[in-house]
């Protein structure tokens, strides 16, 4: 049994070499394009230079605002450069102010020295308006927190327009607490919160099992937003936490609070064909525990890297207790 060990731990740290020269991969930097378009009003055009690492000593060219070009529907539209005193920019940020009207074909090209030129399209996808989610608390079992027995599961349906049927749709949870402790405001957070699921993956058990067709998009910074694919069944549930008060005597026989209160909303997105492909592809199992970069396998930018894509979203107020009726099914519509 040591002989094999050894014979083991030999070939573990036995290594190999195969020298190669960095100046061997290329000699051409390419343009990488990032750029979501969204239903607000202000578009962020982030382009860079990749150099290539055989050639670290080279200085990447700044891309220009003349060096960019983006149509809506054929029709141009001004590229800016952000100063030191625009809001939300850094300065030198290029970007855009429009509107993209819903089914819109957007184009982005652009050149640099020392580059081969780019482009990008993707269409605007149509509008959210008129969708209708309905919630409803469950009989599936959960943690309890004060409220109706364990009922504190809502069950949600997604209702949309016929022509947003089988498109790339996410939905996101949002919640807003406040803790006090004898009227002191202990934890105030607002926060997205994971603990969304398809209902095909809440077992009688209240535990959760995988399922392909449901899965969660996570960007950078940890904004976590719950996509169906290809589906027109779109169902989910997340847990709700119920206000509740506590009160108790102290040493002094004197009464103390503890209190709990929350608000929730409903985030509701629809995504271009390119967006989703390009997100869909990077996630793996260490980028998702936070131990790897993403390792993204798709792009939409001829000439370069990078993507070009869109999204619309829309959400509701902020909801209390008083919005869930245990008894009814309540709509929410957009």
């Amino acid at each position: 049994m040591k002989r094999i060990t050894y014979i083991f731990l030999l070939f573990l740290f036995t290594s190999c070499e195969l020298p190669f020269d960095l100046k061997d991969l290329g000699d051409r930097s390419v343009l990488k394009l990032y750029c979501e378009v969204s239903s607000g009003d202000t578009t962020v055009v982030d382009i860079d230079v990749l150099v290539p690492v055989g050639d670290h000593e080279r200085t990447p060219v700044k891309v220009k605002p003349e060096d960019v070009v983006m149509t809506v529907d054929g029709e141009v539209v001004g590229i800016r450069e952000a100063a030191s005193d625009d809001p939300g920019l850094d300065p030198g940020t290029l970007f855009v102010v429009e509107e993209f009207p819903e089914g819109s074909e957007i184009c982005l090209t652009a050149s640099s020295e020392g580059t081969d030129p780019i482009e990008a399209r993707t269409n605007m996808p149509k509008s959210l308006s008129g969708s209708l989610i309905k919630l409803e608390l469950t009989d599936l079992p959960g943690n309890s927190y004060g409220g109706v027995e364990e009922r504190n599961v809502v069950r949600a349906r997604l209702e949309l327009p016929d022509e947003m049927k089988g498109c790339h749709i996410g939905i996101q949870y949002l919640l807003k607490s406040r803790t006090d402790s004898c009227g002191v405001t202990v934890l105030d957070e607002e926060y997205i919160v994971q603990s969304v699921y398809d209902v095909t993956e809440f077992t009688s058990d209240g535990n959760f099992v995988s399922n392909p067709d449901f899965w969660h998009l996570r960007r950078m910074g940890g904004t976590y937003i719950y996509v169906w694919d290809g589906t027109d069944d779109y169902e989910f549930v997340f847990y709700h936490r119920w206000d509740s008060v506590s009160e108790w005597e102290n040493e002094e026989g004197a009464t103390e609070t503890w209190t709990y209160d929350s608000h929730f909303k409903l985030r509701l997105y629809a995504f271009s064909e390119e967006y989703f492909q390009y997100h869909s592809r990077t996630a793996n199992d260490f980028f998702e525990l936070g131990m790897a970069s993403p390792s993204y396998t798709y792009t939409n930018v001829k000439g370069g890297t990078g993507l070009l894509g869109a999204f619309r979203c829309v959400e509701t107020p902020w909801l209390d207790d008083s919005f869930i009726d245990p008894d009814e099914i309540v709509e929410i519509r957009f």
